[in-house]
């Protein structure tokens, strides 16, 4: 069953979270006590006015038109595709329990996705890798800089590789109980839904040392079929954390 929905001018507060205002604004237009404009946009009264959820105390704000939005999946959660162009939507948040990798499938070519890694590298010093289409083939490139806070800086590259390593700027691996954090963004290429682009940020602190290690990297891979999936995992040992994926609309 659709529910009516209206979404904020500015809407998004400071961690992304959508703010809506239900029914208000379609029963207010429906009832003729507000219209649309030639920007979609609702032409209201002094009283047809939203706080944003969280900002008490704020002053309160114009809202957009409403529209109607299908609810699926259990607990009634929001169809992503129907806030096109509009939002950054969690599509999945995935809990990773002592696992050498971990896959997320239901990937669609064409749309664009951000990921953050909150991990910790549980046991033996491990490089850690991405891949896309379980591909474990030689089809990736990639390359990094980076340094930690008692080193210079350095880089490394990939070249026909059978990963992307987004930590990996030198020949120096996360160890035991260091703590891993990535935020990367990554799509398919313009006109051609078998070939993923990707970029980003890693930070790892070593739990033992206290040594604090950043790096930024970029690269590709190029598969047989279109994107579809993405696999995140270590070269030796296990990791346990969180994997939260977000989609671009």
């Amino acid at each position: 069953m659709p529910v009516n929905i209206s979404i904020p001018n500015v809407f998004a507060n400071s961690t992304g979270v959508i703010t809506t205002q239900i029914d208000a604004n379609f029963n207010a237009i429906a009832s003729g006590a507000a219209s649309v404009d030639g920007n979609n946009r609702v032409v209201q009264p002094a009283n047809l006015l939203w706080d944003s959820v969280g900002n008490a105390g704020r002053p309160a704000s114009p809202v957009a038109a409403a529209f109607s939005v299908p609810v699926t999946g259990a607990g009634g959660a929001l169809d992503p595709s129907f806030f096109s162009g509009l939002a950054l939507v969690q599509i999945s948040n995935t809990t990773i329990v002592t696992q050498a990798s971990q896959l997320i499938t239901g990937l669609n070519p064409g749309n664009r996705y951000k990921m953050i890694l909150n991990l910790i590298q549980n046991t033996t010093a491990g490089d850690f890798e991405i891949q896309f289409n379980g591909d474990t083939g030689a089809n990736y490139n990639w390359a990094s800089v980076g340094c930690y806070n008692a080193g210079a800086p350095a880089s490394y590259v990939g070249a026909g590789a059978n990963y992307i390593a987004p930590l990996h700027y030198s020949t120096v691996y996360p160890s035991v109980g260091t703590y891993i954090v990535i935020e990367s963004f990554f799509t398919t290429k313009y006109g051609d839904n078998k070939t993923v682009i990707i970029n980003g940020k890693g930070t790892w602190y070593n739990n033992q040392t206290s040594a604090i290690t950043i790096s930024d990297f970029s690269g590709s891979y190029v598969g047989g079929s279109n994107l579809s999936s993405i696999a995140i995992g270590t070269s030796a040992g296990t990791i346990s954390g969180t994997a939260i994926l977000y989609q671009l609309n």
